[in-house]
């Protein structure tokens, strides 16, 4: 058995350190929510996206929104132009999606949708 004045040590310590464990572990879920999505992420997703090619290209055209990915882009679609033609068009969308579902974007006849057309 340990002495009183050990004893009394390890309980010194044993008490702070649960504390700073149970803050730290409190703060992990938070720190992935706030990292969850950047900019930079949200552009990388939409590299690998299959309505990429099919879409424009500008500046500042993705963006965060709460926290998630805010796609800003005009995709090409095929319709009647002015002359009676068949003709590539485009439709301006603004969708908002989170990081996982970027990669997943599609060109649904002109507009972004998360999954298969």
């Amino acid at each position: 058995m340990l002495s009183t004045p050990v004893r009394s040590r390890i309980r010194l310590w044993i008490v702070p350190a649960a504390f700073v464990l149970v803050l730290a572990g409190s703060a992990i879920p938070e720190a992935k929510a706030q990292s969850a999505a950047t900019v930079q992420s949200c552009k990388n997703a939409w590299y690998s996206a299959s309505a990429r090619p099919t879409c424009t290209t500008t500046p500042n055209d993705i963006l965060l929104s709460s926290g998630q990915c805010r796609i800003k882009k005009s995709c090409k679609y095929y319709g009647i132009g002015s002359m009676g033609v068949t003709q590539a068009l485009y439709k301006a969308n603004d969708v908002t999606v989170p990081l996982a579902d970027v990669d997943d974007l599609h060109n649904c006849n002109g507009e972004l949708q998360v999954g298969a057309c």
